[in-house]
């Protein structure tokens, strides 16, 4: 099993362009989650596709509690020729930059100035990547020369304290390194959120492989809660 499925939208996480498989999927009326095996010091990208587009969707992408993109799939119906399925492997830096997505090894210490880290919410977060989908009523499409908004959290290395929720080997992600990318031309969409909350979220827990094995995660199952 390579992804998740909700109805007719399908997601799932790709390093170095293959997909990587899922193992103990636990399903919600809004959610669905599963283990996947992660690679250090190897690129990565969050992936969905919805065949039908039966109205359009607002994806945000959260990595380790970050938000690190949203972006816009337009309906078919007055949108015919624009894509089916987006990938998302990077962050923008500026118009003319960017930095892709990279498991890396986490490191835990005892110093005790970290004990912040024991049980927070950014502790809690971490080795998990969300893809939330908000259904959106739209006003207007604007094809535009992107403008970049600098981010005002990055994903770096985070030291967790010993005695933190995430112990031993684990994997965090982190920002590759800076290269130049031509500024795109994009949809600029003014809509709004036609609900309060996701009408799904897809959540991947990432691990290094050894870990998940430990967990007995890696014999395929698939869970109603």
């Amino acid at each position: 099993m390579l992804m998740l499925q909700a109805g007719d939208y399908k997601s799932w996480i790709s390093i170095e362009g293959k997909p990587r498989p899922v193992f103990r999927v636990e399903t919600t009326l809004k959610s669905m989650s599963c283990w996947i095996p992660s690679e250090s010091n190897k690129r990565f990208s969050v992936n969905w596709h919805n065949k039908k587009r039966e109205f359009p969707v607002q994806a945000t992408v959260e990595i380790d509690g970050v938000t690190c993109d949203d972006h816009i799939m337009l309906d078919a119906k007055n949108y015919p020729d624009r894509p089916h399925g987006i990938g998302v492997s990077y962050t923008r830096t500026s118009d003319c930059t960017r930095r892709d997505f990279m498991f890396s090894t986490g490191q835990v210490t005892d110093d005790d100035t970290y004990l912040d880290t024991i049980d927070t919410p950014s502790g809690a977060h971490i080795g998990t990547i969300k893809l939330h989908l908000w259904a959106l009523s739209v006003i207007t499409v604007l094809p535009q020369t992107l403008q970049h908004q600098r981010c005002t959290r990055l994903l770096e290395g985070q030291l967790m304290h010993e005695r933190s929720n995430i112990t031993g080997e684990h994997h965090i992600v982190r920002f590759g390194d800076e290269y130049a990318s031509p500024t795109p031309t994009v949809d600029v969409v003014h809509a709004y959120k036609t609900e309060d909350e996701p009408f799904m979220t897809f959540i991947f827990k990432y691990r290094p492989i050894g870990i998940t094995k430990s967990f007995s995660v890696l014999h395929t199952s698939l869970i109603w809660t």
